[in-house]
């Protein structure tokens, strides 16, 4: 397991032994390059017709240092490819294993490392299973496979240019969905049939600059098409036995088009010094189509947002930045009720922040001090049939964030997170409370009230260990999350009181990593954790409960 170049001297066949056993360790990545090479066939790649195959050529090899990673290569300046028809004698190239070369690391390839580690029988029982899993049984490198990933990769088109590249992405979306619940009591009173559907799609084409220049700008346009809604609802009062007809009320098809038009440009003003400038302009236009009888409606929002910033680079792997954006998020209407509208949402925000990495990328840390200001904040307001969505005058959150992330030793990953948040709002008239026993309170203002999920402060911590043995490869994890708790409802009376969870897993993967068994658990400490809670006019209080403590077996099998 240790050859590699076997009968060469000196510093340069240790270095190169070492990396030799860098890929007996993850022989997979090397076979997958090998197959590939010969799947597509490439005259000039790794050695070079044009240097009588002694040097290589047009490729490139990446490993991550200070990692355990190993050696990912990749074929570059590929306009060879696909021409096996020119030599298809030869489709591996030729290894020329004669040549002087072969002794000097600067000339080190895949071509002879997998020559030379073809010496190995563990390498090449690697290689075999490689082979099989990639050209056979529905395999990546099968006819219906590749033409399957070429299909989804053709829908972004990335055309390089002289001076720019040229980025196109398309994309489709249909959903029909089918949603079905109850009032979770013992007695039945409530019971909800919920038919939903969407389809969307969207287009982006971006233009880029190219190249490491002092000036880096990216451009674009962006169109949206989006229809979406419940052709069918059958409210349930009472039980559904022996209640009928449900109550069915119309809801509306929720049609949108967006456009836009982007650009942001970079620009190095000192040697560590980059000002980012950026601006966007939306044109929305939202409308709605009710059954018979009713019209419908339509509304138009227009609005330039931007992005300012400073990034100075204090190190290579340490930069602060300061910033100050404008964000938009569009209004529409609620398509459970008729007549009922809601406005954009308007965000100035402000941020200063630094990120790091130490010791080769082993330890990592990042901050973040912000402050928001909503003008117009949209609120979600659950309720038995569905979700509305309503507008505060205005609103502000503050807050600190912090993540670290450190391996400490080899296999062993430690990270840790905390937040402080304070959201408030500054203006929010008409509120109404709804007591426990369902009785409707005078609108208020909710001026100085908390805004909704927004926890005082979180922490997180977490560490997993993996080891690899004769049996397989174990790993252990476990995490612990605090959070100090959080409103629910704008009067804040309903709210999740703070807990701490703990989740910890065990894992065993197989040697061939075709199948595992995970025992885990979850909520360890058996904290009492609301999905939800909401008040209904006629009802009073309603809340759903997650899942308390649980534990079981995960047993995962891997087909390749």
């Amino acid at each position: 397991m240790r050859r590699c170049g076997a009968g060469r001297r000196g510093s340069q066949r240790s270095l190169r032994e070492r990396e030799g056993r860098r890929a007996l360790d993850h022989p997979r990545e090397l076979a997958a390059h090998m197959l590939l090479h010969y799947y597509t066939g490439h005259a000039d790649e790794p050695l070079s017709v044009s240097f009588n195959w002694e040097r290589p050529n047009n490729f490139r090899a990446l490993r991550r240092r200070g990692t355990n990673d190993p050696w990912h290569f990749f074929v570059h300046d590929g306009e060879s490819s696909l021409r096996a028809a020119q030599w298809m004698d030869n489709r591996a190239n030729a290894a020329n294993l004669a040549s002087t070369n072969r002794a000097l690391l600067q000339f080190s390839n895949p071509e002879w490392m997998h020559e030379d580690l073809l010496a190995s029988a563990e390498y090449r029982i690697a290689f075999a299973d490689e082979a099989q899993r990639l050209l056979l049984n529905d395999g990546a490198f099968t006819a219906a496979k590749a033409q399957a990933i070429w299909d989804v990769l053709a829908a972004q088109i990335d055309q390089d240019l002289s001076a720019i590249r040229i980025v196109n992405i398309v994309s489709y979306r249909f959903t029909d969905a089918l949603y079905s619940k109850d009032a979770g009591m013992s007695v039945p009173i409530f019971h909800l049939y919920e038919k939903g559907k969407q389809h969307d799609i969207s287009e982006e084409l971006q233009f880029q600059s190219k190249g490491n220049s002092r000036f880096r700008w990216i451009a674009g346009l962006y169109y949206l098409n989006n229809l979406a809604g419940y052709p069918q609802e059958d409210i349930v009062i009472g039980n559904p036995v022996t209640v009928t007809p449900p109550v069915s009320p119309p809801h509306a098809y929720i049609s949108t088009q967006s456009y836009a038009g982007f650009g942001q440009g970079t620009v190095n003003v000192l040697p560590k010094l980059d000002l980012v400038v950026g601006g966007r302009f939306s044109f929305d236009k939202d409308s709605t189509r009710w059954p018979n009888p009713g019209p419908g409606d339509e509304h138009t929002f227009t609005k330039f947002t931007y992005r300012v910033a400073l990034d100075y680079h204090f190190a290579d792997d340490t930069l602060g930045y300061v910033s100050a954006n404008r964000g938009f998020k569009s209004g529409g209407f609620n398509p459970l009720l008729r007549d009922n509208e809601y406005l954009p949402e308007i965000l100035t925000s402000y941020a200063a922040g630094i990120k790091s990495e130490f010791l080769e990328h082993r330890l990592r840390l990042n901050a973040e001090g912000y402050l928001y200001h909503y003008q117009d904040i949209q609120v979600l307001i659950p309720t038995f049939t569905g979700n509305l969505i309503a507008n505060a005058t205005a609103a502000r959150m503050k807050g600190l964030e912090a993540t670290l992330d450190a391996e400490p030793i080899r296999n062993l990953r430690v990270s840790a997170a905390f937040a402080l948040e304070n959201g408030e709002y500054l203006d929010y008239p008409g509120v109404q409370t709804i007591t426990q026993q369902g009785a409707v309170l005078a609108p208020f203002n909710a001026k100085r009230k908390n805004t909704l999920q927004t926890p005082r402060a979180t922490e997180n911590l977490m560490a997993s260990y993996r080891f690899q043995t004769s049996v397989g490869t174990f790993a252990a994890a476990v995490s612990a999350y605090h959070n100090a708790g959080y409103a629910f409802t704008t009067d804040n009376l309903l709210n999740q009181p703070a807990y701490t969870t703990l989740n910890a897993a065990l894992t065993w993967a197989a040697p061939d990593e075709q199948f595992d068994i995970r025992f885990w658990g979850k909520n360890l400490t058996n904290a009492i954790v609301y999905q939800g809670r909401f008040a209904v006019s006629g009802f009073g209080w309603v809340q759903t409960q997650a899942a308390p403590t649980t534990y079981g077996v995960t047993f995962s099998a891997h087909l390749h």
